[in-house]
């Protein structure tokens, strides 16, 4: 009898993907005025979440700014990652919005 799936495609099902590739997160992700890809807040955030965090530390972000410290299953580009600044005051820190969960 053949299976459909082997054991780690299932477990990906059900867990999610292990791998946090947050460069590609980087790539999909979506920003509100004033911030854009080229803004020095955004070169500074994906600068520590790239270089600086630990796979401990991605994952906490993860589950902060998803509700889950899962990637899903098509990987962190299927994520919905938008930073921004709430209201007109520049000065106000950024928020993120997802729609993943």
């Amino acid at each position: 009898m053949k299976l459909l799936y082997s054991a780690e495609e299932l477990e990906q099902y059900v867990c999610g993907s292990k791998v946090l590739d947050f460069k590609q997160l980087m790539r999909v992700s979506k920003y509100i005025q004033p911030l854009h890809p080229d803004h020095e807040f955004v070169h500074w955030f994906w600068e520590i979440v790239n270089d600086e965090f630990d796979d401990e530390q991605r994952k906490k972000l993860l589950a902060f700014t998803t509700g889950s410290a899962r990637v899903p299953i098509t990987g962190l580009e299927d994520i919905d990652f938008i930073i921004g600044i709430e209201g007109e005051d520049e000065d106000k820190l950024p928020i993120a919005h997802t729609c993943f969960n």
